[in-house]
């Protein structure tokens, strides 16, 4: 008789178990990897061009840092003369500079610079405009 409740014991336990991996697989779907790598894939390429163009912005900044400085250092080299003529003389050998002589009754005469440098920004060419004012004496 034990032998016969034993045997009823197991058979239970034997027919858990062949059903039981069915439903515990384990991994992915191919379709599941699929959605993965095109999420991965698009994560990537949107990090590459954001990278690009913060590449491009930083070669823009610089070029604009490097024309302030530019047109800073011939505003200050235009300072240094004292008399109308010379500074408007100076001022057009620069290419890109103006220079208009503002005369106001009683005052100081003022010239006012205007420089004017070309920017390249990707395909298409701007420019940059810089101002200053110069008090001077005929």
């Amino acid at each position: 008789m034990r032998s016969l409740t034993r045997s009823m014991r197991l058979a239970p336990s034997r027919r858990r178990r062949d059903e039981a991996p069915r439903r515990e697989r384990r991994g992915f779907s191919i379709i599941e990897a699929i959605v993965a790598v095109m999420l991965l894939s698009f994560g990537v390429l949107a990090l590459a061009s954001s990278a690009a163009m913060t590449i491009r912005e930083m070669r823009a900044s610089s070029q604009r840092v490097s024309d302030a400085a530019l047109a800073a250092t011939s505003f200050e080299r235009l300072r240094s003369f004292e008399k109308c003529g010379v500074i408007t003389t100076k001022a057009a050998s620069i290419s890109g500079m103006t220079a208009t002589t503002v005369a106001i009754p009683g005052a100081p005469r003022i010239i006012n610079l205007r420089y004017v440098l070309p920017v390249q920004a990707g395909v298409r060419k701007t420019s940059q405009e810089y101002r200053s004012s110069v008090p001077c004496v005929l």
